[in-house]
């Protein structure tokens, strides 16, 4: 990221440092000042070079790496860093980002092996705050890593251990968007086909009216567009070359049909609440084998909503703990939590619509035990 970063003043007195070791300190301060340092703060070192260049020796560099726990998460094996605050100490003072700083952090997530855990934790922080400054100011980019992540492992020396959701599928991260209730108007006509559940001719229509085309990559694009808009009730960022190609590849894999079926059993779901929604994750291998599974299971309408809850639930407990780790970040340092942190905010609004949602989906099963009950008194 250059030679230059910003070093606070006021780093020796930060509350998070109280009763932190000398050892601890010197080593946080050499983790944000080192050449190694890249605009994500998420970066390879080894132990060995974190001995040489700052001289501390590696037992102490171990010491000091668990002492900083909650400020900085550390992989010895894979020897990558991520330091937890840096992206927003060094470039969102203000509460904004440089729209020309988000493609310089985008490309830092590649300085780490392809799929690292710590990505995940990196994108659960920081996609909502860059999202909430998107919608002020729609040139900043998205941020955005296109592969796997990994699930951590279930402890990490030096780390917390936290499950991310973005472990299973091919991801280009933004934010959870609003849930929409707004239904487009459909061409198409006649009655949908029944499998396990019944589509509506709206549905059916919305399908129909790509369907006359050649079925290249742009028109799953552009089906994922207006799906978007008429499901989720906003537009998404399409990103031309990767979109194209995630298109393509489904193609091959299925008939237009069935792609299109796939988006939209994606936007219908639970899971596209908890990882965002972009293409690469509505046609990722993980959501084309859950709708494959969903057409050829033997799932009932209650076993789906039951799994919709479930996935709410888990949800709800990682925005919890996201929550509770930022309460604990300031009542640790005897400190009150001031009513206008925007991430805390923006977890807590989270929850309160996860927490809407979950009461939705109970009534609706409660609804269809009820049937079943009146039907089988029959």
């Amino acid at each position: 990221m250059g030679n230059t970063v910003d070093f606070r003043t006021n780093f020796w007195t930060d509350p998070r440092l109280a009763g932190k070791s000398g050892l601890a300190r010197a080593l946080l301060a050499y983790l944000n000042t080192n050449g190694h340092i890249n605009t994500a703060g998420l970066y390879r070192i080894g132990e060995a070079t974190i001995s040489h260049e700052s001289g501390l020796k590696v037992r102490e560099i171990r010491k000091g790496f668990k002492e900083l726990s909650g400020m900085v998460h550390w992989d010895p094996e894979a020897q990558v860093v991520l330091l937890i605050d840096f992206v927003r100490e060094q470039f969102m003072k203000t509460g904004n980002i440089s729209e020309k700083m988000v493609p310089s952090i985008n490309k830092s997530l590649h300085d780490v092996p392809e799929g690292h855990h710590f990505i995940g934790y990196f994108l659960t922080k920081y996609a909502p705050l860059v999202d909430s400054i998107r919608r002020s100011n729609p040139r900043v980019p998205q941020l955005e890593y296109p592969y796997p992540i990994m699930e951590p492992p279930l402890e990490l020396s030096g780390a917390l251990s936290e499950k991310y959701p973005y472990s299973m599928d091919r991801v280009s991260v933004g934010y959870t968007y609003p849930t929409g209730t707004e239904r487009g108007s459909g061409k198409g006509s006649g009655e949908g086909e029944k499998e396990e559940e019944t589509e509506t001719a709206e549905v059916q229509g919305n399908r129909e009216e790509y369907s006359h085309k050649a079925h290249s990559p742009k028109h799953v694009v552009d089906f994922f567009h207006d799906a978007c808009i008429r499901i989720r009730g906003f537009k998404p960022s399409i990103s031309g070359k990767r979109d194209s190609q995630t298109a393509s590849r489904a193609l091959s894999m299925m008939s237009y049909e069935e792609v299109c079926a796939c988006i939209e059993s994606f936007l219908q779901s639970g899971k596209a609440d908890a990882v965002g929604i972009t293409l690469s994750i509505a046609l990722s291998d993980h959501s084309i084998n859950t709708y494959r599974q969903g057409r050829a299971g033997p799932f009932k309408s209650r076993d789906k909503l039951q799994a919709n809850l479930n996935e709410l639930r888990q949800s709800a407990q990682f925005v919890m703990s996201l929550i509770q780790s930022i309460e604990e970040s300031y009542t640790s340092c005897g400190l009150e939590i001031p009513d206008d942190n925007e991430e805390l905010n923006l977890y807590r609004q989270r929850l309160k619509t996860i927490r809407t949602e979950g009461r939705e989906l109970k009534s609706r099963i409660k609804e269809f035990d009820g049937q079943e009950a009146a039907e089988a008194s029959k």
